[in-house]
């Protein structure tokens, strides 16, 4: 029987799964080609709500997967607004960040929502060769000093 490995997530965590070659069509719905720069994955993995109940915030917490590192980092919505203001100086391509709410953001349905257009957010910067290898991102990211990060976010994708 001819077997082959197919690498799949579950929990978040990637996981060796064997397969017959017959059965690769059923499992290419798994396939995540959402993150469109190959060698580099981040996702938002849930959102958080911290502080004191008088002020609480919400952070978001990103997993940025390589081949062989997971890096785990969290960010404040107002984080996401500094990158986006430096994007948009820099560049006409840069994606368009969700809007900020001043009131109900606290909801567990709006924080659902906003994680979600967070993670299109980052989608979309890590697609655009020019977003992804500026400096802006890579600090967002936390990317310096993580020489395998950062030569997949320079590299540029025909």
């Amino acid at each position: 029987r001819d077997m082959m490995r197919m690498v799949v997530e579950r929990a978040g965590w990637p996981c060796l799964q064997v397969l017959e070659d017959g059965s690769w069509m059923q499992h290419s719905d798994r396939l995540d080609v959402h993150n469109c720069r190959s060698g580099m994955r981040i996702v938002i993995a849930k959102a958080e709500t911290l502080g004191p109940k008088t002020t609480p915030y919400t952070i978001y917490v990103m997993h940025i997967k390589t081949a062989f590192t997971i890096r785990i980092i969290s960010r404040r919505y107002r984080q996401f607004k500094e990158l986006d203001h430096h994007l948009k100086s820099l560049m006409s391509s840069a994606p368009s960040l969700p809007c900020k709410k001043t009131f109900g953001k606290m909801s567990p349905q709006f924080i659902s929502e906003r994680k979600r257009q967070l993670q299109s957010y980052v989608d979309a910067v890590l697609g655009d060769a020019e977003c992804s290898s500026s400096a802006s991102f890579k600090t967002f990211l936390g990317a310096f000093g993580h020489a395998s990060e950062e030569a997949i976010l320079d590299r540029r994708e025909e």
